[in-house]
């Protein structure tokens, strides 16, 4: 009888093969949360020190925040801070990978940039004028294909990995367990049902751009901003009318411009 591989046996069905399961939706969002109110307050420090130097930085000033975001997540989220930022620690979860281990400093770093992208290129304060077209579009996949389908996914996705996580190989669970991630099959239904909203939403954006283009009130407004847009300094005029009344009951169109 070959005792060697009885021993064996026995030893795996004593010591079985911890696994770890993956963190809730709410648990996340909650994380994220934390994190961002704690980078608000670093960011609101910081920009009223050096308030004048970002002010003629204009639209690309938000680069400095997102250098921030970036030293400050990849720094935490791989093993100088075991996985965890201050909301995941909160909320006693990590980032790892599939066999449990912190993720190196270059993966968390880039499952950041894939992350911080549309965040960051939805709040850009581009020309309405003299923006190209090639780069509204750009944005757009930033802001609706690469977070839309993070969402997406994040929500639906039995494993909870954003397009971030799947570039990165990464995994949010519960920080109290230890061994490999369990991680379970997904459907190709789900990636068909996000293609097809993705396309369905890029189809309604050109219609609805095209359309509203077409508007007397767009037009009108697209071509009085091109005065104050052609100014030293200034990066983008949001025009807005709004209809007044004087003391002696004549109405007028007032024409109010946010620099």
């Amino acid at each position: 009888m070959n005792t060697d591989f009885v021993s064996a046996e026995l030893s795996q069905i004593g010591s079985p093969t911890l696994v770890i399961c993956v963190a809730p939706v709410w648990c996340r969002c909650v994380a994220y949360l934390v994190d961002s109110v704690f980078l608000g307050l670093v960011g609101a420090g910081i920009g009223k020190v050096f308030y004048h130097r970002f002010l003629q930085l204009g639209t690309w000033g938000f680069l400095i925040g997102f250098f921030i975001g970036s030293l400050y997540y990849a720094s935490l989220d791989c093993s100088i801070g075991n996985g965890q930022t201050l909301g995941t620690r909160l909320l006693k979860v990590r980032l790892v990978d599939l066999k449990g281990k912190p993720v190196s400093f270059e993966k968390a770093l880039a499952r950041y940039a894939i992350f911080a992208a549309p965040i960051f290129a939805y709040g850009l304060k581009l020309p309405e004028t003299r923006t190209p077209w090639a780069v509204t579009a750009l944005v757009f996949v930033i802001v609706y294909w690469i977070g839309g389908a993070s969402f997406y996914l994040i929500v639906f996705d039995r494993n909870r990995q954003g397009l971030h996580d799947l570039a990165a190989g990464s995994y949010v669970v519960y920080a109290d367990h230890e061994g490999q991630v369990e991680i379970k099959q997904v459907p190709q239904l789900l990636w068909v049902i996000l293609g097809s909203l993705l396309l369905a939403l890029t189809v309604c954006a050109a219609s609805l751009k095209d359309w509203s283009e077409k508007q007397p009130t767009v037009l009108e407004f697209h071509r009085d901003a091109r005065i104050p847009e052609s100014m030293d300094g200034v990066q983008r005029a949001y025009l807005k009318d709004r209809l007044t009344h004087g003391l002696n009951g004549d109405a007028r169109k007032v024409v109010y411009v946010d620099l």
